[in-house]
């Protein structure tokens, strides 16, 4: 079975949502003990005991932490450069975001060679578009748990409340 350690982010989301361990232990169904161990890294956490805990704490950071740790998907932004507001957020997403229209032009040329084939060249280009991409989405992914978090409810929640519109497109 497949464990991690996920101390940084689980004591973050208690400090960011005031909770203690021993509530969380609780809510969890699990040993307090067990839980300080996960919490300091002195111990792996699984994959479901990271549901569990994600479920207890109810916070958006720690959801998108450990989907990311677990199934590679996108994170969210983890370092203290930049404040972690929407604000902030929106305008470091609309720089990201210029960044990656700079470079499109030319992604868009290498990836319309007439003989196909992707040089080295055009592999850097494309290859420099996609990291550039990569960051305008964890900023856009660290932004919406950032509204989730100022409207008190989790981003998996807001899906939720937009299904029905989502299945329509």
């Amino acid at each position: 079975m497949t464990s991690h350690v996920l101390a940084s982010p689980l004591m973050d989301a208690l400090v960011r949502n005031d909770y203690q361990q021993k509530f969380i232990a609780g809510e969890s169904k699990t040993p307090q003990a067990t839980f300080s161990d996960h919490v300091t890294g002195k111990k792996a956490v699984t994959i479901q005991k990271a549901k569990e805990y994600v479920d207890a704490i109810k916070d958006s950071r720690l959801n998108y932490e450990a989907a990311s740790l677990f199934f590679g998907t996108v994170p969210v932004m983890t370092g203290d450069k930049y404040q972690q507001n929407p604000l902030a957020l929106e305008i470091l997403q609309e720089r990201e975001s210029r960044e990656r229209k700079e470079l499109k032009t030319s992604v868009r040329e290498a990836l319309t060679l007439s003989d196909g084939n992707l040089y080295l060249e055009d592999r850097n280009i494309i290859m420099n578009y996609t990291l550039e991409y990569i960051d305008e989405i964890v900023v856009e992914v660290t932004l919406l748990a950032s509204f989730a978090e100022l409207l008190g409810v989790t981003v998996e929640e807001l899906i939720q409340n937009r299904m029905t519109y989502l299945q329509t497109l």
